[in-house]
């Protein structure tokens, strides 16, 4: 499926609830007609640490979120988590 805005694809960012930068980021950083779409991480945690791993522990329920946008891969724009999760948990 091609759309207009993604010509070249589609992909499904991940970011955590508040962040604010990750969206204008993608924007710039992807080549012309790969277009990002956007879903939020959020846990109840209290801790940005908790808040962090629990990101992670619940991604794959998170995913439904782009339901049947037809994304070609998904990215995760989160680096504080792999500070407490560790190379091979983010791989």
């Amino acid at each position: 499926m091609t759309l207009q805005y993604a010509s070249k694809g589609l992909i499904g960012v991940f970011t955590p609830q508040a962040n604010t930068t990750v969206e204008p980021e993608m924007q710039i950083l992807l080549p012309k007609g790969i277009t990002p779409i956007t879903a939020r991480l959020t846990s109840p945690k209290s801790t940005i640490e908790d808040r962090l791993i629990d990101y992670y522990d619940t991604l794959e329920g998170a995913l439904p979120q782009f339901a049947n946008a037809p994304i070609n891969t998904v990215a995760i724009g989160c680096t504080g988590a792999s500070y407490l999760v560790g190379r091979d948990r983010e791989a």
